[in-house]
């Protein structure tokens, strides 16, 4: 066997122990931390606008956790844009259209930095095959970057508020700049859309 082989195995051999020693060192600081997991959680609940019920030590998280830490730790000079996408499908059950200020408990939310705001509309949804109602609010602040589509035979047709009713089919997509260092709260988002379905 060449000699440069040979160097090119050690190589590998020490990238491999090193890759599988970093992987045991999160699998043992995560397991060794489950209350640092369920703050994080916990705060990610604070600056939501979908507001869930408590999250118990066992759920199953949305988001690839080793996947977030991983990125974290990205260098601002490795990318030009980040932009976090989610998208949840759900039946209208209620919708508020009259607006409002929502009040942030501070009591059950003491850390967090969210003051009271004003909302345009609060639209309450299930998941298909669940019971839990879940709420979508729409800030004041947020209401000009909102889109309201009907989507019939593939096609997307601007629509209003207006013309969203209970028992409507929906999707909410919401489109979030993850590099805005001033983004200190969930009023980041860059874009809603709200498209009826069927």
């Amino acid at each position: 066997m060449p000699a440069s082989a040979k160097i090119l195995k050690i190589i590998f051999v020490i990238l491999l122990l090193v890759t599988l020693s970093e992987l045991g060192y999160y699998i043992y600081y995560w397991r060794k931390q489950p209350t640092s997991q369920n703050s994080l959680t916990q705060k990610s609940q604070e600056t939501t606008r979908v507001c869930f019920s408590p999250i118990s030590e066992d759920v199953n998280l949305a988001f690839n956790q080793t996947l977030l830490e991983a990125y974290k730790r990205t260098p601002k000079s490795a990318i030009d844009t980040a932009t976090l996408m989610t998208s949840v499908r759900g039946k209208i059950a209620k919708i508020d259209k009259d607006g409002g200020v929502y009040k942030v408990n501070k009591a059950k939310y003491p850390n967090s930095n969210i003051d009271d705001y004003k909302w345009v509309a609060m639209i309450d949804y299930k998941r298909e095959g669940e019971d839990e109602i879940q709420s979508f609010i729409i800030s004041e602040a947020e209401s000009g970057k909102t889109e309201y589509l009907r989507q019939t035979n593939g096609t997307l047709k601007t629509i209003g508020l207006s013309d969203l009713k209970i028992n409507d089919n929906i999707i909410i997509e919401e489109n979030i700049d993850l590099t805005d260092k001033n983004c200190i709260s969930f009023f980041c988002t860059q874009k809603i859309r709200i498209i009826k379905t069927g």
